[in-house]
């Protein structure tokens, strides 16, 4: 945890999924004059990294106990610490993109220094599934990335009069925040960044960002600095579509960071401490790419996505109705197991519709499938 009030400049720790919260450095500030701590981060058992605005990067190598500042960090404004297995990075505001080998100890900008205000970032992850590409939120209002360890880096996501602020990943999937003064913007990319779409958000000041997983899908939490918490349902195997549900149970103050660890949301705010909720279920649907009839094929939702006026049609390649359902997903699911030997193999297409019950908004979707036998 960063920080106990406003302008404390103190570090805390749970290890009981916050349930109870134990001061680092001995209770004391990292310095006398700071007085916010942006970004933390564990490297092993032992060394933590806390870097902080106005005042540089601090670091423990006994497990908090104490912090010393590191002399040689050339930024004074750490504004996101991420790392891979053999490297640290941390985008700073006024020398871009810093890069360690030796736990922190040492530092070099990744880039040229006439990048360094180019490069001027919010926030850096790595890629989990790719640990040679690094993707930045930078105050130049883009999303950049790069795919040579932050030797150099590709604007691959912009918009006029936004800035972006957090990314997450899904195997394949990114997604990104941002936001303008005004509006608030979903993108997501579906071909490891190479392209994006981008959706419209009925969220004000979206700031953070989670992909929550569930059995076979998952949702996304939004966090706004003054609208609290939001959920995400991402309806996309091949579909351009987002639902936006609001979480109703979770308060609306200013959100600075989330992250979902178990059963349970971790919400950190501006000014008004830390809060846990238990984490929602999810509520979209599986939608698989090819299903072999000789292994019990089934269409699969979560519980809680019961429809109204559900509707599901299966078409052939030539447009004719194989199956038109008006029931439910199970008894669907046994029309597919009983389809004739001769049913051909190929590509189909499905379509279906219905209204969650729960929220009352509209469901209507399509897609295609490849059927074996």
């Amino acid at each position: 945890m960063k920080g106990s009030s406003l302008g404390s400049g103190k570090l805390y720790r749970s290890e009981d999924e916050g349930v109870s919260w134990k001061p680092l450095n001995q209770g004391r500030p990292l310095c006398d004059s700071c007085i916010d701590v942006q970004a933390v981060k564990m490297l092993g058992k032992e060394i933590i990294l806390a870097g902080t605005w106005q005042n540089g990067l601090y670091r423990s190598s006994d497990n908090g106990a104490s912090f010393s500042k590191l002399q040689n960090f050339p930024s004074t404004d750490i504004r996101s610490i991420t790392k891979d297995l053999d490297a640290v990075y941390a985008a700073t505001t006024t020398h871009g993109i810093l890069k360690s080998e030796d736990e922190g100890l040492t530092w070099a900008t990744t880039h040229p220094d006439s990048l360094n205000k180019q490069m001027a970032a919010w926030h850096i992850e790595v890629n989990p599934h790719n640990k040679r590409h690094l993707y930045a939120c930078t105050f130049g209002q883009d999303l950049r990335r790069s795919e040579e360890e932050g030797k150099t880096w590709t604007s691959v996501c912009s918009k006029e009069g936004v800035m972006f602020f957090d990314i997450a990943f899904t195997g394949k999937i990114i997604y990104a925040i941002a936001a303008s003064d005004s509006a608030s913007y979903l993108y997501s990319s579906l071909d490891y960044g190479k392209s994006w779409r981008e959706k419209k958000l009925e969220i004000q000041s979206a700031c953070a960002l989670e992909v929550v997983f569930e059995q076979h899908s998952h949702h996304i939490l939004v966090g706004a600095w003054t609208g609290g918490l939001y959920r995400l349902f991402p309806l996309q195997y091949g579909a351009n579509e987002f639902l936006m549900d609001p979480v109703e149970h979770f308060d609306s103050t200013g959100v600075t960071k989330i992250f979902s660890h178990g059963m349970n949301v971790h919400k950190f705010t501006w000014g008004d401490g830390y809060k846990k909720y238990e984490r929602p279920l999810g509520c979209d649907f599986f939608m698989p790419n090819i299903l072999s009839l000789d292994s019990d094929p089934e269409f699969e939702a979560a519980s809680s996505c019961a429809l109204d006026g559900f509707h599901l049609i299966l078409y052939n390649r030539w447009g004719e109705i194989v199956i038109d359902n008006e029931k439910d997903l199970d008894s669907f699911n046994e029309q597919m197991r009983s389809l004739p030997d001769d049913t051909p193999d190929g590509t189909y297409v499905f379509w279906i519709r219905g209204t969650f019950k729960e929220t009352k908004i509209p469901f209507d979707y399509k897609g295609h499938i490849t059927i074996l036998k």
